[in-house]
C-alpha cells in the first residue's frame, strides 16, 4: 500500500512509514521558535502558546504521555508522499528507522509550516527520499481545488499564490505516489516525479 498526506497528514504518513511523535521536542520547539507559524495552533494545555479564540486542542482521552514516542508504523505502508509535512513533531532519532520508497515535496511559499523546522528537516533526516519544492505553492495548495462558492468562506485554505494550478499539482502528487508504488514493485520511479515539481531537488 503507498499513502500520502498533507501537512499534520504527511507527518501520519511518515509515522505510518517508521517515524515517531515526540510531543516534548514539539513543545520546546515553539516555545524557541516563535516565528514558525504552526505553533499558533497548538493546544495551550501543553504549554505551547498562549490560548487563542479556537485553539487546537488533543483529544481528552488520548494524554498526551501515551502519544509521545508510540509506534504506530504499519508494515502494509510500503511508500509515501508528503505533501508540506509537519515535521517538528518527529524524534530525530526515529527519522533513520523509516522504511520504503518516500517522495517529500515541500510548498516553496509554505506560510503555515515555517520551511526551516519542518520540510528542512525531513529532508536533512530522510537523505534517501526524492525531495524538492512545488515552485510558487503555498501550504494549502495541495487540498483539493475549491468550489468558486465556498472560496470567500474559506479563505486562505481556498486562496494560491499567483499563477499556482492546483488541480494541475494534485493531479501530479497523485501520478507521484502511483509511480512510488511501481519502484517498489519493478525498479527506478519513473520522470513523473518532476514533471512539475520544478525547483532544484535538494537532496543533491
Amino acid at each position: 500500500i503507498g499513502a500520502i498526506g498533507h501537512s499534520a497528514g504527511g507527518y501520519t504518513v511518515a509515522a505510518l512509514l517508521g517515524a515517531r511523535p515526540d510531543l516534548a521536542r514539539l513543545g520546546a520547539h515553539c516555545r524557541a521558535h516563535r516565528d514558525d507559524p504552526a505553533c499558533a495552533y497548538r493546544d495551550p494545555s501543553v504549554g505551547v502558546t498562549d490560548a487563542s479564540p479556537t485553539p487546537f486542542r488533543l483529544p481528552t482521552d488520548s494524554p498526551t504521555d501515551s502519544i509521545a514516542g508510540a509506534d504506530v508504523a504499519d508494515a502494509r505502508i510500503r511508500a509515501g508522499v508528503l505533501l508540506a509535512p509537519m515535521g517538528a513533531v518527529i524524534a530525530p532519532d526515529s527519522l533513520g528507522a523509516v522504511r520504503g520508497p518516500l517522495r517529500l515535496i515541500g510548498a516553496e511559499r509554505d506560510e503555515v509550516l515555517a520551511r526551516p523546522y519542518h520540510y528542512d528537516y525531513l529532508r536533512e533526516g530522510l537523505p534517501g527520499a526524492d525531495a524538492s519544492l512545488a515552485a510558487g505553492a503555498g501550504h494549502f495548495s495541495f487540498i483539493a481545488p475549491i468550489a468558486p462558492e465556498w472560496r470567500s468562506a474559506l479563505g486562505p485554505v481556498a486562496a494560491d499564490p499567483p499563477a499556482f494550478d492546483r488541480a494541475a499539482a494534485g493531479q501530479d502528487a497523485l501520478a507521484a505516489l502511483a509511480a512510488l508504488e511501481a519502484w517498489h514493485r519493478a525498479g527506478p520511479p519513473s520522470p513523473i516525479l518532476n514533471r512539475v515539481f520544478v525547483l532544484p531537488r535538494q537532496n543533491e
